[in-house]
C-alpha cells in the first residue's frame, strides 16, 4: 500500500484521470462566483479591521513605555529573553 492509500483508504487518481475532469472545474456558476467575491471582500474587510485594532492596541501600550536614553560609558543591565 502507498502512504496515500494508508491515510485515505483508496489509491490516488492518476494524472491522466484528472485531465478529463479539468473542463468541469473551469466553469463556475454566477452564484458561486458571487459567493467567492463576497467572501474575498469580507476577508479584506476583516483583515483591515484587525490591523486597525492592532494599531490601537499598540498605541495604547506605547503610552505606558518610558523612553530611555543612554550615554557612552553608562552602566546598564541587559536581560535577554530567548524566543
Amino acid at each position: 500500500m502507498s502512504p496515500f492509500e494508508v491515510v485515505h483508504g483508496y489509491q490516488p487518481r492518476q494524472p491522466v484521470d484528472l485531465i478529463l475532469m479539468a473542463p468541469y472545474y473551469t466553469r463556475m456558476s454566477k452564484s458561486a462566483a458571487s459567493l467567492v467575491s463576497h467572501i474575498h471582500d469580507l476577508y479584506k474587510e476583516i483583515n483591515t479591521q484587525i490591523q486597525k485594532s492592532n494599531a490601537n492596541y499598540k498605541a495604547y501600550a506605547d503610552l505606558h513605555k518610558k523612553s530611555q536614553e543612554f550615554n557612552v560609558g553608562d552602566y546598564v543591565m541587559v536581560q535577554i529573553h530567548p524566543k
